[in-house]
């Protein structure tokens, strides 16, 4: 079931992902590491090829996430 759009509503759509494009793209200036974890990722997973690929992203992103417990304990 095709539903047609009038001109207006297909403008403010591509209005509305031009506008999100430039939101994601200064995201991803603000956060250059995202591509560098994005990419490490990818590159274990097609390495490892894990049966269970949410499984493995647990255990990858996990052993990349800071120990919050060090962080916080009082330094001597």
């Amino acid at each position: 079931m095709a539903s047609s759009l009038s001109f207006e509503q297909i403008s403010e759509m591509n209005e509305r992902v031009d506008d999100l494009k430039e939101q994601y793209v200064a995201y991803l200036e603000r956060h250059p590491e995202l591509r560098h974890v994005l990419n490490d990722f990818v590159t274990a997973v097609l390495m490892e090829k894990p049966d269970d690929v949410y499984t493995f992203a647990q255990r990858h992103f996990l052993a990349l996430k800071p120990d919050t417990a060090a962080a916080d304990a009082p330094s001597s």
